[in-house]
């Protein structure tokens, strides 16, 4: 059984710290690349990844945060709908890597075919209201210089994390991005 403690510790580590995880955390980059992310914007999601789930796909529960990336909400919901569409568990690493692109750059478009153009369907009401709000968020978030301030914008604007949660992981998650991005 894993204790809260345990994550906390883990994940306000730097990822260099924890140097068994760097191959996961560059092979992680490696699958967001292969999506249609650059080596910063995979580095900087891999580096908040450390920080929210230690690289773990089912961190969390299905009814709160959960994932590597700790969706929840309207977001949680969204990643549910897309993985009934193409028939695929949630707890699917490539799944979560696959709505990335459909969260971040198709703005919720469920990409099932090149063709297809539609939303997901059964989209939360929240999210119908902007489908590209996302998009937009992450484009803000990679206009940092550095892969550094580019792990604190998916911070701040795409995980649109609170004060005390970015001040216990700051750190971790810009030094594991950079981390990543110096391994690729």
């Amino acid at each position: 059984m894993i204790r809260l403690t345990d994550i906390l510790n883990e994940s306000t580590d730097p990822l260099a710290n924890n140097e068994k995880y760097i191959p996961i955390g560059v092979n992680l980059a490696k699958d967001i690349m292969a999506v249609g992310f650059s080596k910063e914007e995979a580095s900087a999601i891999v580096g908040n990844m450390w920080a929210e789930s230690t690289f773990n796909e089912t961190a969390g529960k299905e009814s709160g945060p959960y994932g590597l990336i700790q969706w929840r909400g309207d977001r949680l919901i969204a990643l549910k709908k897309y993985a009934e569409v193409i028939d695929k568990d949630i707890s699917d690493k490539q799944v979560q890597i696959w709505f990335l692109k459909i969260e971040l750059k198709n703005g919720y478009k469920s990409s099932k075919s090149p063709a297809d153009d539609k939303l997901i369907p059964g989209l939360p009401q929240g999210i119908l209201d902007s489908p590209k709000y996302e998009v937009i968020m992450f484009k803000r978030a990679m206009s940092g210089s550095t892969v550094k301030e580019k792990a604190l914008g998916f911070a701040t604007k795409s995980e649109r994390m609170g004060a005390s949660e970015l001040k216990l992981s700051k750190k971790s998650r810009m030094e594991s991005a950079k981390t990543v991005f110096d391994n690729l």
